[in-house]
């Protein structure tokens, strides 16, 4: 990786992978995520990078999930498989409710807009690696969960992207 000659700076358009999430940082400061897990559990985010004390890469976003359960694509797979009676329409709806409803219990709420931030350091033996530091839900219910972001690093390293998208970044 040619970043690894000139890091921390950003020249041009990088796509990196960190484990299951693609990310490019596209100066002057846009960032781009997203997942590469099946499922799309994070779709494509826009948010912002900067270089702090010229030696690490901080990223941020603001990560909004709808569905933090995967409730429509796991209710998907199970109306697809299911054998019954009934139709796959209905078995759906069925699951869908039943999905949000746990999420309503386990967190308190089912919809969730957090805070994401992570740096992009170089360690002691050279490797450029990424820390979460952000990525618990700020406003938890008192007695419940607090929601996570689904990905967390602790020193993942990270490493350029096998899939070059693009979606209208200039």
């Amino acid at each position: 990786m040619n970043w690894e000659n000139i890091f921390p700076k950003v020249e041009s358009r990088m796509y990196l992978e960190i484990s299951d999430l693609d990310l490019i940082i596209d100066p002057p400061s846009a960032a781009y995520m997203r997942s590469t897990r099946a499922g799309e559990r994070v779709p494509i985010t826009k948010g912002s990078f900067s270089i702090e004390n010229n030696k690490e890469v901080h990223v941020a976003f603001t990560y909004d999930s709808g569905d933090p359960d995967e409730c429509a694509i796991t209710c998907k797979e199970q109306a697809k498989f299911i054998h019954t009676s009934k139709d796959a329409n209905e078995v759906y709806d069925s699951c869908v409710k039943s999905c949000k409803d746990n999420t309503n219990s386990k967190y308190g709420k089912d919809q969730f807009k957090l805070p994401i931030w992570f740096r992009i350091y170089r360690d002691e033996s050279d490797q450029i690696r990424v820390d979460s530091i952000l990525y618990k839900d700020p406003n938890p219910v008192l007695g419940r969960f607090a929601y996570t972001f689904p990905h967390y690093f602790a020193g993942d390293l990270v490493k350029c992207s096998a899939h070059v998208w693009d979606f209208g970044a200039n």
